[in-house]
C-alpha cells in the first residue's frame, strides 16, 4: 500500500532531473515522486519493476526497468542485492522526508549492513544524501580499490563505469568537500570531454594519489589525455598513421 509523503516546491525546479528527462525520454520525474510513495520509512523498496509500475505508472505505456536503470544511472536511486534478492534505495529520501513516528520500521535490510557482512551489492548509497551525517572518508578508502572492480553477482557482469562514476565517485568527491552540485556539475563535464571508462581512471588514479583537491587534479589528468592526441604530437601521428592503414586494410579487402 502507497504511503502519503512530501514534495517540495524546488523538486519542480531540478535541472539533472528534468535533463535526464529529456535525455531519456521517460517520465522520470513523476516516476522518481511516485516511487516515494512505495518506499518505506528508510527510503527503500523491493527491486520489482512491473510491480512498482502498478503503483507508480499503472496507465504509462512504459517499461519501468528502464525507468529505474535511468534513475540508478544517475544516482536518484541506488540498486543493491541481499540474500539473493534486489532492493532499491532513495539515498536523499530522509533528508527530505518527514516520517510519521507511527509509520512500522523498515523490513528491508539497509546498504550499509550488506557491505559491512560483505554480502553482494552492485553499488555504495550516497549516505551523505540519506542523513545527516556526510559519507565516511575512512570507509571510503577501505572500498576504494573495491569501487573500481565490482561485479553484479547475479549475472556476472562488470559494473558499468558510468554507474560506478554517479555512485561511488561522486560519494568520494563529496566526502572530499565538494559540494554535490559541484560534484555532479565536474561529473558531467568530464563524461563530456572523455569515455565513461577513462574518466573512472582518473578518479582512479585520483583516489590512488589521495589529494585533498581533486577537481583541478582529475581535469588535468583528463586534459592532459586530450593534449596527448593534439595535431602535431607524436600520440595523434600514430593515430593517423594506424587509421590509414585500417582504412587501406579495408579498401584492399573490398577489392
Amino acid at each position: 500500500m502507497g504511503r502519503i509523503r512530501t514534495i517540495k516546491p524546488d523538486f519542480f525546479k531540478h535541472e539533472g532531473l528534468y535533463d535526464a528527462e529529456v535525455e531519456e525520454g521517460l517520465p522520470l520525474r513523476i516516476a522518481f515522486a511516485g516511487l516515494w510513495t512505495v518506499c518505506d520509512r528508510e527510503g527503500r523498496f523491493e527491486w520489482r519493476p512491473r510491480k512498482l509500475k502498478t503503483d507508480v505508472l499503472p496507465y504509462d505505456d512504459v517499461d519501468f526497468s528502464r525507468v529505474l536503470h535511468a534513475l540508478t544511472t544517475r544516482g536518484f536511486v541506488v540498486r543493491y542485492t541481499h540474500e539473493g534478492r534486489d532492493y532499491g534505495v532513495v539515498p536523499s529520501f530522509s533528508a527530505h522526508q518527514v516520517i510519521n513516528n507511527r509509520e512500522k520500521p523498515s523490513e528491508i535490510p539497509s546498504p550499509d549492513e550488506v557491505i559491512e557482512n560483505n554480502e553482494e551489492t552492485t553499488r555504495q548509497p550516497r549516505v551523505d544524501d540519506a542523513s545527516s551525517t556526510r559519507y565516511d572518508p575512512a570507509q571510503a578508502e577501505r572500498e576504494g580499490e573495491r569501487e573500481y572492480t565490482l561485479t553484479n553477482v547475479s549475472d556476472g557482469q562488470a559494473v558499468d563505469a558510468t554507474e560506478i562514476i554517479w555512485s561511488k565517485c561522486l560519494n568520494w568527491l563529496v566526502s572530499q568537500k565538494v559540494a554535490e552540485k559541484q560534484a555532479r556539475s565536474m561529473i558531467g563535464k568530464w563524461l563530456s570531454q572523455a569515455s565513461p571508462d577513462e574518466v573512472r581512471d582518473a578518479f582512479k588514479e585520483a583516489f590512488k594519489a589521495k589529494t585533498g583537491d581533486p577537481i583541478p587534479y582529475i581535469t588535468k589528468i583528463l586534459s592532459k589525455a586530450d593534449d596527448e592526441f593534439e595535431p602535431g604530437t607524436p600520440a595523434y601521428k600514430a593515430r593517423i598513421e594506424a587509421a590509414m592503414r585500417e582504412a587501406t586494410e579495408g579498401l584492399k579487402i573490398a577489392r
